[in-house]
C-alpha cells in the first residue's frame, strides 16, 4: 500500500511538472497601466536589432504556448501568465521588444532575457 502511495505521489508529481514546463512559460500576457503591477516592463523598438525579443501576436491562447515571442493579449488578469507594463524609455525596461509581421520571425536574440517570461 505505502509503494502503491509513493507511486502515485510521484506520477503526480511528474505530471504537474510537464504541465507547468509546458504551459506555465505560455506567453498569454496582459497589459497592465502600473508598472507596480506587473512581472515585467517592456519597451517596444523601433529596430529589429535591437531588441531583446521579436514578438508575433498571435490570435488564440493556444497558439501561445511556449517562450518563443508568440504573444495574446488577454483582457483579463485571472488567465495572463504574464503582467507587462509598456514603458516609454529603454533603460526603464527589463526588456526590448520588437513586433514582427510573420509567425516564423518571433523568437529571443538575447537569450539570457529569457528567464524574465518564464
Amino acid at each position: 500500500m505505502v509503494l502503491e502511495r509513493n507511486k502515485l505521489i510521484f506520477f503526480i508529481g511528474a505530471f504537474l511538472a510537464i504541465v507547468k514546463a509546458n504551459f506555465a512559460t505560455g506567453q498569454v500576457v496582459q497589459s497592465v497601466g502600473e508598472a507596480k503591477k506587473s512581472s515585467v516592463r517592456v519597451y517596444i523598438s523601433d529596430f529589429p536589432d535591437t531588441a531583446d525579443l521579436h514578438v508575433f501576436v498571435v490570435t488564440s491562447k493556444k497558439q501561445a504556448i511556449g517562450n518563443q515571442g508568440l504573444w495574446y493579449f488577454q483582457d483579463s488578469q485571472t488567465y495572463a501568465q504574464k503582467k507587462i507594463f509598456f514603458v516609454e524609455e529603454k533603460s526603464a525596461a527589463d526588456l526590448s521588444i520588437y513586433f514582427v509581421e510573420e509567425k516564423s520571425q518571433a523568437g529571443w536574440i538575447n537569450n539570457r532575457k529569457m528567464k524574465l517570461l518564464e
